[in-house]
This record gives structure tokens, sequence and C-alpha cells, in this order.
């Protein structure tokens, strides 16, 4: 991608949602991709894993925090 694509990642917002207790408990860990829809107001109204961390858990984890917060 161009460095003036309006679409290109914005490393500064990316940050990492809290592991849920339990995972942490039973050494869970993964990496969650994510389709994310982004309203004409800049808000999270959708969030859709394209492939699993593995864990259901840690997946549901990712997305919630998207959704709250970015």
């Amino acid at each position: 991608m161009a460095a003036s694509d309006p679409l290109r990642p914005i490393a500064r917002t990316r940050t990492l949602p809290p592991y849920p207790p339990i995972s942490v408990r039973l050494n869970e860990s993964g990496t969650t991709l994510m389709e994310v829809h982004i309203t004409t107001e800049g808000r999270v109204d959708d969030c859709k894993v394209i492939t699993s961390s593995s864990s259901d858990r840690l997946d549901q984890a990712a997305c919630d925090h998207v959704t709250r917060v970015w």
C-alpha cells in the first residue's frame, strides 16, 4: 500500500486486549485475525473472527476489546 492510502493500518491504534484471567491460568495463547466494520462515524459496529486463535475465549476477548476501545 502506498503511504497516502487512506486504508493503510495505523500502528499507533494497535492495542493488545487484556488476557482473560482463566486463559492466563491455562496458558492459552494465539493470534486472532478479525474483520472489523467501522461506521462512517468512526465506531466499530461489527467484529468477525476470520482466523481463530484456537481459543473461543481469546477470540471473544479480542473482538470485545476492538469493539469497546477502537
